[in-house]
C-alpha cells in the first residue's frame, strides 16, 4: 500500500482527569514520510499533593487489515512535584510542672498545597537539661495529615516531683518525615518545652529570740 492510517488513544489507569485530559491523535504514515512522528500529549501541572507516581497508557491501533502492530502500548509515569509545609505552631512551649501535662501542636502552614493524599510525618522527643523519665514521659507518635486533618496533637506527660531545680528545665520536640511530599519548615521543624519547677523551699515558723547580757 502507498501509506495507511492508526489511531492514538489514551487510555488512562485512573479516573480523574487533574494530570491530563482524554486524548486521541490520527497518525498517517505514507511513502513520504519518515519511519517515525512525535506527538506531543499535554500534562497538567496542578496544585495538589496526590500519589507519587500515576501511570497511564498510550496506545496504538488501525483499522489497516494488513498492518501488524508490534509493539502497540507505551507507558507514561507522571510524577508529582508538589510539596506541602509541615511544622510546630509554636517554638516554645512553657509548662508548669504542676500541670500535669503539655500538648504539643503541629499544623500544614498556611500558603500550603492542597492535600489529595495524606502525608506522613514522625514526632519523637529528645532529653535537655530535662530527662525522660524524671522530669517528662518521652513520646513517639506518627502524625498523618490530610484534607480534613491539618493540625495534630501530642500530650507529653509532666512528671511532677519533689526535687527542687536551681533551672527552668527543659526537652527538644522534633519532626522528620520520610514522606518526598513534606517539606518541613526549617524554622519549626523543633520545638522547646521549658518546665518551671513548683518545689519552693521549706518555710519555718518565727521564733523570738532573746539575748541577756551577764556581768
Amino acid at each position: 500500500a502507498n501509506g495507511f492510517g492508526f489511531t492514538v488513544s489514551l487510555q488512562t489507569n485512573f479516573t480523574d482527569t487533574t494530570d491530563i485530559d482524554d486524548f486521541s491523535a490520527v497518525l498517517t504514515f505514507d511513502n513520504r514520510d519518515s519511519n517515525r512522528i512525535c506527538h506531543s500529549i499535554p500534562i497538567k501541572d496542578d496544585d495538589i499533593i496526590e500519589a507519587l507516581t500515576k501511570r497511564l497508557s498510550v496506545v496504538l491501533n488501525s483499522s489497516d487489515p494488513y498492518m501488524v502492530i508490534s509493539r502497540g502500548i507505551a507507558v507514561i509515569s507522571i510524577v508529582d512535584d508538589d510539596f506541602v509545609a509541615i511544622g510546630f505552631e509554636e517554638d516554645t512551649y512553657i509548662v508548669n510542672e504542676g500541670a500535669g501535662k503539655v500538648t504539643i501542636c503541629a499544623t500544614v502552614e498556611e500558603g500550603s498545597r492542597e492535600l489529595g493524599r495524606d502525608v506522613i510525618a514522625e514526632l519523637s522527643v529528645q532529653n535537655g537539661t530535662a530527662l525522660d523519665g524524671e522530669d517528662f514521659t518521652s513520646v513517639a507518635q506518627t502524625l498523618i495529615f490530610n484534607a480534613a486533618t491539618k493540625t495534630l496533637c501530642v500530650e507529653v506527660e509532666i512528671v511532677d516531683n519533689e526535687r527542687l531545680d536551681s533551672e527552668t528545665k527543659s526537652f527538644v520536640v522534633v519532626l522528620t518525615s520520610m514522606d518526598p511530599a513534606v517539606n518541613l519548615s526549617q524554622n519549626s521543624i523543633s520545638a522547646t518545652v521549658q518546665i518551671q519547677d513548683n518545689d519552693g523551699g521549706e518555710s519555718f515558723p518565727a521564733v523570738a529570740v532573746t539575748i541577756s547580757l551577764v556581768v
